[in-house]
């Protein structure tokens, strides 16, 4: 399983820093230029985000961006993907937002499995689809998005975490590139995290909820991830959001104890599975 130690991977890695400058700085140039409201800078803020996704596959993956229109592998889908949640949310700004995202999920779905719903059967195709839909349907509504302020900080902090491991077990894992945009992706959730500890300005960060819900379903169905690893990834968005609600239900001013609870939270199962990680790759001399 492990292909790649990890001086060579952080090096890897390192390009990363280029999605996360660019979206905290568009976020405190938004904070400056955009006062009022919350809800005004909010699609802005989104902008940005958007804008600094696709800055990580120039950097990384500049062959998704040129296959923008036209998928021909499952990280080429990821653009397009984001591309339309964020049109379909903006031109659809009066609905609630779930519907445009769904709307957007099935052809996420498809785009993401059709490659191997075609070489199964009806009925493994339908489990799969229904598997990837009721995950992504489950995290998205765990995870609340206030329309007027965005996504609270507390909730960003799995998030981050998770987009960070995958980063490094997909490295670890052969999968250098899905580690690199994952990187990539962990770097937004970091420029939006540190942004909103600065200032007011705070997007949605959903379509870089969407990138990591993509990568992980790539991890899990292209590349040799172990399914217990991408378990312990989804488990940990779980209890990251479940710990956010309740503390926030009973205390809902952001503290530090909380955001630490939820970084225990959150850290939890990873640890767990990160040993496991290097003790297995040092039984079969990974290192």
């Amino acid at each position: 399983m492990m292909s790649l130690t990890m001086p060579p991977a952080m090096a890897f890695l390192f390009p990363a820093m280029g999605p996360f400058l660019l979206v905290l700085l568009f976020l405190l140039v938004f904070r400056k230029t955009l006062p009022g409201k919350p809800s005004v800078a909010l699609p802005f803020s989104d902008l940005a985000v958007l804008a600094g996704l696709l800055l990580d596959f120039e950097i990384f993956d500049k062959e998704a961006l040129r296959h923008f229109f036209a998928p021909d592998r499952p990280l080429d889908s990821i653009p397009l993907l984001i591309g339309i949640v964020f049109l379909l949310r903006r031109l659809f700004v009066r609905l609630p937002p779930l519907l445009p995202e769904a709307t957007a999920l099935f052809a996420g779905v498809w785009l993401l499995l059709s490659p191997i719903l075609v070489r199964t059967t009806f009925f493994n195709g339908a489990l799969e689809t229904c598997l990837v839909f009721g995950l992504w349907g489950f995290l998205r509504l765990s995870f609340p998005v206030d329309q007027e302020k965005g996504l609270g900080g507390t909730f960003l902090i799995p998030l981050f975490l998770t987009s960070s491991a995958l980063s490094g077990f997909s490295a670890l894992s052969g999968s250098l590139l899905v580690g690199q945009i994952s990187a990539g992706v962990a770097g937004v959730f970091g420029a939006i995290l540190l942004a909103g500890r600065i200032g007011d300005v705070r997007p949605s960060a959903i379509e870089a909820g969407w990138t990591l819900g993509a990568l992980l379903v790539i991890g899990r169905q292209y590349v040799d991830i172990d399914p217990v690893v991408i378990g312990s990834l989804v488990l940990s968005l779980i209890l990251g959001a479940t710990g956010g609600r309740l503390i926030r239900k009973r205390h809902p001013k952001t503290s530090r104890q909380g955001d630490a609870l939820v970084t225990a939270f959150s850290l939890a199962p990873l640890i767990v599975t990160a040993v496991k990680t290097f003790v297995l790759s040092s039984d079969t001399g990974g290192y």
